[in-house]
Formats: structure tokens, sequence, C-alpha cells
């Protein structure tokens, strides 16, 4: 690869980065959960999957929510900093299959789509740079 290559990748590259990290946080605040309905449910237990370093534990969280009627226990698929057992939490669901659950991500969405936004302009400056 030559020299001018090289730097058209490195300033390719920020752009794309940002651009795929805006996707995902415009993907996860306004789509993720399309189809789905939101409802709350109380977390049973938290289970730490993973002991490594305290920023790499992995957390499972199972918890209980009730959808015409029917009592559901699910494990849902996402954690935040300040979940513990009996705190109140929103879920969406399946409608077609209740026992279904996607957690509340729409705020990380936020947090991703702003660092996209971050990237993607430093990405468009180092392009306009000579």
């Amino acid at each position: 690869m030559n020299r001018f290559e090289n730097n058209i990748l490195k300033k390719i590259l920020p752009l794309l980065l940002g651009l795929a990290c805006l996707g995902g946080g415009i993907y996860m605040k306004f789509f993720e959960h399309n189809g789905l309905q939101e409802t709350t449910a109380v977390i049973e237990r938290i289970e730490t999957v993973y002991h490594g370093t305290e920023r790499d534990d992995e957390h499972d969280v199972y918890v209980k929510y009730t959808v015409d009627g029917t009592e559901y226990h699910s494990r849902s698929d996402y954690y935040a900093e300040g979940y513990e057992e009996g705190k109140t939490v929103r879920i969406w669901y399946d409608p077609s299959d209740p026992g279904v659950i996607h957690g509340d991500s729409e705020n990380f969405g936020i947090y991703v789509l702003c660092v996209g936004a971050v990237i993607t302009a430093a990405g468009v400056v180092m392009m306009l740079r000579r």
C-alpha cells in the first residue's frame, strides 16, 4: 500500500466507524422495539457470569412480568448499572410470544448515537484536511 492509499484509509476509517455507530444508535433508539409491546418487570435475580475485572463482569438479569393475566419469567438481554433485585424495569415483549423479551436499551442507543455523531464529525474534518 502506498503512502497516498494509507493516508486515505486513515481518513476514511473514522468516518465509516462513525457512520456505523450512528446507524446502530438510530436503530437502538427508534427501531429496535418496533412491533413489541412495552411493560414493566421486576428483577428477580442477577447472576454474574464472568469474573474478570469489575468492568468486565457480565450479568444475566432474570425478570418476572405479567401479560394478559399470565405471569412470565424470562432472562433479559440488557443490564445497566444500578440494577438490583426487586427493582422495576421497562421491558418490551413480542405480542405473539410474550415469553420473548428485550430490555431497555433505548437510553444506550442515545449514547451510541452521540458517540457516532462525534466520530463522524471528526471523520469529516479529517477528510477535509489536507
